[in-house]
């Protein structure tokens, strides 16, 4: 089990440092993918929030812009399962809504 974590990481890490630009250009907020964990909430329900004593914190793809829009559909899509993820859903339909 150790090992198929530490495999998950190291493809996690490698992932970000491929995609970091696109993760720039996105502008995705650092809590989204400073995680596996997080990164997978995300694509499973299309937003991401926390409420915690320590810190708090609230993204939707809802609600950003077009271009911003565009670009972390680009970046899901890159990502293993990720075109078929929720978070991609909801892109393309607000996408489409918006042309």
């Amino acid at each position: 089990m150790a090992f198929r974590r530490d495999h998950q990481d190291q493809e996690w890490t490698r992932w970000r440092r491929e995609y970091n630009n696109l993760i720039i250009a996105a502008r995705v907020p650092e809590f989204i993918v400073e995680s596996r964990r997080h990164w997978l909430s995300f694509l499973d329900n299309g937003y991401l929030e926390e409420s915690g004593p320590s810190r708090q914190f609230n993204f939707d793809v809802q609600g950003l812009p077009n271009d911003e829009q565009e670009t972390l559909l680009q970046l899901i899509e890159t990502y293993p399962d990720g075109p078929e993820s929720e978070a991609a859903r909801r892109l393309r339909q607000s996408l489409k809504g918006a042309h």
